[in-house]
């Protein structure tokens, strides 16, 4: 065989495949790291797969030495060792790949029309609901400039209450308390009421004072406030506002951004479709480019010339 009688050719293309998986590890670690804090994989139950994609490349770059040098020097074992974890890795990587892109099958039957987006995410619709009762109104004042979202708030806000300079962007500013001062004593009696009901804290008019994270930890259960992040995260990406039903509002980015354009399970659906697909794919592609890697590894350690030559020189 071509590859046998030319191992001076195949070790070359190694010392070049342990650079690349080098760098390829490199990438699976930045990779990975993205993938752990990722909001979405967190919200399809799939964050392990950041710390398998952190282990698989620091395995690669640890290996890659070992097979750079083992080749170099002509070293059985490392070789082997090589070889071992080759096979391994390759094998994770492919089945990472097939994972993702079966997650794929699974964002679309989560996200795939709003009655199943609510059975399954039905917390994260309540909290944009519990949002659209309270943000610029009475019970948290906002801090309305944008002329779409006065106009909102004109028509479709009951007892609206918004500032030109101060108030909330976001209902996760929401302050309670700010209107107080400004409000005849009827209006006062029903914010100091609200508190004591919906947020269970002992104020008056005279002393109130709720902080963000008091807001956020009683008005909103532990279940909703999970998906804070993520309701963030797609208004900001992808200018859409409620996760399975469409709001008319940005709620947890700013509220003076405009109109959203959409609801965001269609985006967010859309997003997984591309994005999964492509990276199952590229983790396949490379699973099967380290078999590759593997062959010609074998191919050097087995090759009858090598073996000629090691008997040689240990005579």
């Amino acid at each position: 065989m071509c590859c046998c009688c030319a191992p001076k050719c195949l070790k070359f293309l190694i010392f070049i495949a342990c650079v690349l998986i080098i760098g390829i590890g490199a990438v699976l670690i930045w990779a990975g790291y993205q993938l752990q804090n990722s909001i979405f994989l967190d919200l399809l139950e799939f964050a392990y797969a950041g710390y398998i994609i952190i282990a698989c490349g620091a395995a690669l770059i640890l290996v890659s030495f070992l097979g750079f040098i083992g080749t170099w020097k002509e070293k059985k074992l490392l070789e082997a060792i090589f070889i071992i974890f080759i096979i391994l890795i390759a094998i994770i990587i492919i089945a990472f790949g097939a994972v993702v892109i079966y997650a794929r099958q699974v964002a679309d039957d989560y996200l795939g029309n709003k009655e199943d987006c609510h059975n399954q995410f039905g917390d994260a619709d309540d909290a944009t609901q519990k949002v659209v009762e309270a943000l610029c109104t009475l019970y948290c004042p906002c801090l309305a400039t944008d002329a779409y979202l006065i106009n909102y708030i004109a028509v479709n806000v009951t007892e609206p209450y918004s500032f030109s300079d101060q108030g909330a962007e976001n209902v996760l500013d929401c302050d309670p308390c700010l209107a107080i001062p400004v409000v005849n004593t009827t209006l006062q009696d029903e914010i100091i009421q609200w508190i004591n009901e919906k947020l269970k804290m002992d104020v008056s008019i005279d002393d109130c004072s709720v902080t963000t994270s008091q807001y956020k930890d009683e008005y909103f259960t532990s279940d909703m406030r999970k998906y804070f992040p993520l309701l963030k995260w797609v208004e900001e990406n992808f200018k859409c506002s409620g996760l399975c039903y469409p709001r008319g509002l940005y709620m947890f980015s700013d509220v003076n951004n405009g109109e959203p354009e959409n609801s965001c399970i269609t985006e967010i659906n859309d997003w997984a479709q591309s994005n999964f697909l492509a990276y199952g794919i590229v983790s396949i592609i490379f699973g099967f480019y380290l078999v590759l890697v593997l062959f010609m590894s074998c191919t050097v350690c087995c090759c009858p010339k090598k073996k000629k030559t090691d008997e040689e020189s240990k005579s």
